[in-house]
């Protein structure tokens, strides 16, 4: 067993925050063992990461450092395109992992085999779906959409995937260029397999995003036109329905922190408007609007109260 090659690779994506990634991989380097590797991929750090560890660690770690910096997206794209075992774990510089999560890992992959290409973690519930709808379905609320969209959550198994990396790059600049190649890719096989686990990798630390909100609204609007040609009503009920919340909640965490001007907002505003459409954004997203009114109006106690009695009526998610 000792001279089989390594099963998972961990990759760590970084720019310039040389104590969050000293941190992670400190923390990982107890669950290395000969079927782990570890790699740190440097963005052309202001501080080369490899600077930041003793000459013990870098014998654990393996750092590559971009000869310019290629942007956060393409960064995390060369992630799947190094990897050169069966598992590909990408993994945040600031997603503090928990203390087993590569047991986990292992114990999820052995007891499916390769009967499943993509892992996503720290769902409420466990499940497999097969092909395009089922995947769909297990994505009817924000929370179901997120974390699909937080990389640390998912694994791959990349020698069911592999070949199909070029379509990563190819909308690798939509900020959601990982759920978009798991879609394609149930799309051209739909007997594909994905597993939903209630187990965790990483600790969720409530914290600041890292990543242009305004952005996000403008680039993930793209993946309404690459599955036009889908059954467009299931999306609307599934995948669309939670990005359509997420961009209301964005657009009221824009307007309370005061981050961009009236122009901004109301441009943006626009956008999501035109694409959800006047009549859906006030009907079917009337309880998202509400719910982020009385969020924004009211103190979080109150609040809370509100809408735990909302939830029996089935007016929040």
């Amino acid at each position: 067993m000792e001279n089989n090659p390594p099963l998972l690779s961990i990759y760590i994506p970084t720019y310039n925050r040389p104590e969050k990634i000293q941190i992670q991989v400190r923390r990982l380097l107890p669950q290395l063992s000969s079927h782990v590797v570890l790699y740190v991929i440097d963005n052309h750090s202001d501080q080369p990461v490899c600077d930041l560890f003793s000459d013990e660690e870098r014998e654990y770690v393996n750092i590559i450092r971009n000869d310019i910096n290629v942007g956060g997206d393409a960064n995390i794209a060369r992630c799947f395109e190094y990897c050169s075992t069966k598992l590909l774990w990408v993994l945040g510089d600031d997603d503090p992992v928990v203390e087993n999560a590569v047991d986990v890992i292992f114990d999820t992959y052995f007891s499916q085999g390769d009967s499943v290409f993509y892992y996503n973690f720290g769902r409420p519930y466990d499940a497999v779906t097969t092909g395009f709808d089922e995947f769909c379905l297990k994505h009817t609320t924000r929370a179901e959409f997120s974390s699909s969209f937080m990389m640390s959550k998912c694994v791959y198994n990349i020698s069911l995937f592999k070949s199909d990396v070029m379509i990563y790059y190819k909308y690798v600049s939509c900020m959601i260029g990982t759920l978009i190649t798991v879609l394609k890719c149930l799309e051209y096989d739909n007997k594909k397999k994905c597993l939903f686990s209630s187990r965790s990798l990483i600790v969720y630390n409530d914290q600041d995003i890292h990543w242009s909100i305004e952005d996000y609204i403008i680039k993930t609007q793209l993946i309404f036109d690459i599955f036009k040609k889908r059954e467009y009503r299931m999306l609307q009920r599934t995948l669309f329905k939670p990005l359509g919340e997420v961009y209301i909640s964005h657009l009221f965490t824009l307007c309370r922190n005061k981050k961009i001007s009236c122009f901004t907002f109301f441009h943006l505003f626009r956008i999501v408007r035109c694409r959800l459409g006047c009549f859906r954004l006030f009907t079917k997203y009337l309880p998202s609007i509400l719910n982020e009114v009385f969020k924004r109006i009211f103190p979080s106690s109150f609040y809370e109260v509100v809408k735990r009695k909302a939830m029996k009526y089935k007016m929040f998610n």
